[in-house]
């Protein structure tokens, strides 16, 4: 049996226990710091349960497979309550999935049975409400409690907006980074920051970084999740800015642990300054292949375009695009696409129907591109501007950054 830890929604293995002949097992004596925890048989059979160093012990017994849907509690008040909660909450899902079903299968024009369904299931939600709440009667100090109550606070402030998010949850509260609810709350800040608030984005990352100061594990965990999300989703820019300031900056108040130096050490390979790496281009039509190099070496600058042909929002910045080459193309700005298709008709469907006229290239394997790969592309359009070494100029965010950006370099 093993002992995952929790940050967030990461989980690590800290200890382990052999089950002996009779089915039994026990963690040697430890004091972990309070906070949810997960039992583990292997990677997908794992349930959840609180560590308290308030309770001297937690017993339980596990009757089979997945242990999530066969574990008693037979002591801890902490893990009796949660898992009565986890009984109600299947229980209620299971009834909201039927009546999602009826719906799926009403008429869209019957108003009387829709409303109907709604009134259902608004009532089987009230009835969840109410029996957590008769499980938190009797536990009112107890930290399932105390996480329960952080949610609700987080819930009503969301709709609110930005502010009332900041003031209802405790970025620097160590026993909520050890629950599922901390990634949550930095996730419905950063999606509530207005797009013309003053700062943005990289206002709500120092906003959040400050926040969670006073407590490194909070702070750590904080930029590395934040680092992950813009990676992940793109946000170059917003990816660098958190390099630059807090993680090689004068921001920087842990150094980087393995995965996010590893992540760091990836990102810097592609960022701006640093010499493109030589891919080969092919073409699915003609089955040429050309390298990078030779198309950069004989252009002032060459903007490379990722983007797929099954894009809208790709499609969207043909057009302006095109305006930027044509205004541009005589003081030596060049475009090159690279899609990440998967199919050969679709590749030639999206270079006639979007009237894309610059040399266009496709591994036709869509994101498993190897030039996406190299580049670090998480998303689609994504544009990098070469200068005529190969050395990568900027990773501008749409159309309006990469004009101002080449008219920034051009002579």
């Amino acid at each position: 049996m093993i002992l995952y830890d929790t940050k967030g929604m990461d989980h690590s293995a800290i200890d382990s226990a052999a089950v002996d002949p009779q089915g039994r097992f026990s963690f040697k004596p430890n004091t972990f710091p309070i906070g949810f925890y997960q039992l583990a048989t292997g990677d997908d059979d794992r349930a959840d349960i609180i560590l308290d160093p308030g309770e001297k012990a937690v017993n339980v017994r596990i009757a089979g497979s997945p242990i999530q849907e066969h574990l008693t509690v037979v002591a801890s008040r902490e893990n009796q309550a949660m898992w009565a909660y986890k009984r109600v909450s299947r229980q209620v899902q299971s009834e909201l999935t039927g009546l999602r079903s009826m719906r799926e299968g009403a008429n869209p024009q019957d108003r009387m049975a829709l409303l109907r369904l709604d009134s259902m299931e608004a009532s089987v939600e009230a009835r969840r409400k109410e029996l957590l709440d008769e499980i938190l009667k009797d536990i009112p100090d107890s930290y399932f409690a105390y996480v329960v109550n952080a949610d609700r606070r987080l819930m009503a402030a969301i709709p609110a907006g930005s502010s009332a998010i900041s003031e209802a949850f405790g970025w620097a509260d160590g026993r909520l980074l050890r629950s599922s609810i901390y990634p949550k709350a930095l996730m419905a800040y950063l999606q509530s920051i207005p797009f013309d608030a003053e700062g943005g984005l990289h206002g709500g990352v120092d906003s959040l970084m400050y926040w969670a100061r006073p407590d490194t594990a909070c702070w750590r965990y904080t930029r590395l999740l934040l680092l992950r999300a813009f990676d992940q989703f793109g946000a170059e820019d917003l990816a660098q800015f958190l390099v630059d300031e807090y993680v090689m900056g004068p921001n920087a108040m842990l150094p980087p642990d393995t995965e996010l130096l590893t992540m760091v050490v990836e990102r810097m390979r592609v960022a701006v300054g640093a010499q493109a790496p030589e891919i080969l281009l092919p073409d699915p039509r003609s089955g040429d292949t050309t390298a990078l190099s030779t198309i950069y070496s004989v252009h002032r600058f060459t903007v490379l375009l990722f983007y797929s042909s099954n894009c809208d929002h790709c499609h969207a910045q043909m057009p302006g695009l095109r305006t930027i080459r044509s205004d541009l193309g005589e003081r030596g700005v060049a475009v090159v696409g690279v899609a990440l298709d998967a199919d050969l008709q679709e590749f030639v469907d999206g270079l006639e129907q979007h009237n894309i006229d610059w040399p266009s290239y496709s591994e036709l394997i869509g994101w498993g591109s190897p030039a996406a790969k190299v580049f670090g592309v998480k998303a689609t359009p994504a544009f990098i501007v070469l200068d005529a070494t190969g050395t990568i100029v900027a990773r501008p965010i749409d159309l309006g950054s990469l004009r101002a950006v080449l008219l920034r370099v051009l002579p």
